[in-house]
């Protein structure tokens, strides 16, 4: 990996590709789109801890690495970068290679100590597409969890699951080219995707978003409840507690309900008493509303 803030506007890296094609932990299609095509700026990671953890971890991982296998004379290091031949804009970049071997050695350094059970789908999605522009058969991700000595998690390869992984992500691809941005995820995207409605426009539902009202309704009714049963049980403690801050239960702290202190600004005398300078730090905000009808 690297920690340097090249334009990756024109490509894809490896690494971007389980957001591309939907398998992210952390990024959706959507929010990789809008990156890609300049709408929303990619954020700088120079001071992640995790990022600057996995930066400073790599080399000594692949040192590592190099010391406890049988690597050829030909094991290289140090951000190897290929591009796959037929989809110029798919690049990965290599932390080292034993081409001998036909293995790529990719370093992680998760922060959690539990080993893994599987190598995580967004991480074997790296993996496939590093194999796919490099033509190399294994990755061996070379993972220190937690700081601990590194454990080995071996991939091979498997040219169906690649021919899938690209064609998803010609997919994606040609929505950058076409500025034709993926559906939206979750309720925030499609805030941000469909920020104004258009007056009085109307659409019919089809059976499976009328189903989805139904269910939404119901979602909503049974949170309500649960709402209220929260409400009831934390009355009941707080009857209990009275005037005392904390409770205890076998020898172990349950909850408190401490007072607290804090500054807020009294809109309404602010307004009153000081009408001009309430409207000058008084801006209008637009937004959608979302009411679902009673059933």
């Amino acid at each position: 990996m690297t920690l340097d803030t090249r334009d990756r506007a024109t490509y894809l890296g490896a690494s971007e590709v389980a957001a591309a094609i939907g398998v992210s932990p952390w990024l959706s299609p959507l929010a990789l789109y809008l990156r890609k095509t300049g709408t929303t700026p990619a954020p700088d990671l120079s001071a992640n801890e995790d990022v600057r953890r996995g930066y400073f971890l790599e080399a000594p991982i692949i040192d590592w690495y190099a010391r406890t296998h049988a690597v050829s004379d030909a094991f290289r290091r140090g951000d190897v970068e290929y591009r796959h031949p037929a989809h110029p804009y798919l690049r990965a970049h290599l932390d080292a290679v034993d081409p001998d071997a036909s293995t790529i050695v990719e370093a992680k350094a998760p922060r959690s100590h539990d080993p893994w059970t599987a190598i995580p789908e967004h991480y074997a999605v790296q993996g496939y597409v590093q194999m796919a522009c490099s033509a190399y058969n294994y990755v061996h991700f070379s993972v220190s969890h937690g700081g601990n000595e590194p454990v080995v998690y071996p991939l091979e390869r498997d040219d169906d699951i690649i021919a899938y992984i690209l064609e998803r992500v010609a997919d994606f691809w040609a929505r950058v080219q076409a500025h034709d941005p993926p559906e939206p995820r979750t309720v925030e995207e499609a805030r941000a995707r469909w920020p104004h409605a258009v007056p009085e426009s109307a659409l019919e539902a089809t059976a499976a978003v009328h189903g989805a009202c139904d269910r939404l309704r119901q979602i909503r009714g049974q949170i309500a409840a649960l709402e209220e049963q929260e409400a009831n049980q934390q009355a009941e403690i707080m009857r209990y507690l009275g005037e005392r801050e904390r409770l205890t239960g076998n020898g172990e702290m349950l909850c408190t309900w401490k007072t607290q202190t804090a500054m807020r600004l009294d809109g309404a005398a602010l307004k009153a008493e000081h009408p001009d300078l309430y409207a000058q730090y008084t801006k209008e905000s637009t937004s959608r509303v979302f009411r679902l009808a009673k059933g």
